[in-house]
């Protein structure tokens, strides 16, 4: 993280944050189960506010997300990590 924020510093002057607009929960074995899929990690998407960033990304209520930009995403925390930084 800490190499994000100074390659944000270096370049931009400032620490850029993106924002998606999106409540996400972690994948559970249980969520997992009832979305019928064998991944047990990863973050599930919960309701989208219309005309966000997110919705503008195709992202939808109930998608399953594993990776961002190719960086495996095990929970909520690493995937807002993965977006922030």
């Amino acid at each position: 993280m800490v190499r994000e924020i100074t390659t944000h510093l270096i370049k931009y002057g400032k620490v850029r944050r993106e924002v998606l607009v999106v409540v996400t929960q972690d994948l559970t074995s249980q969520s997992a189960d009832a979305f019928g899929i064998r991944r047990r990690h990863g973050v599930v998407i919960a309701p989208v506010e219309a005309d966000s960033p997110a919705a503008r990304g195709t992202f939808k209520s109930g998608d399953v997300v594993v990776s961002v930009s190719g960086r495996y995403v095990a929970d909520a925390i690493a995937m807002r990590n993965v977006i922030v930084y």
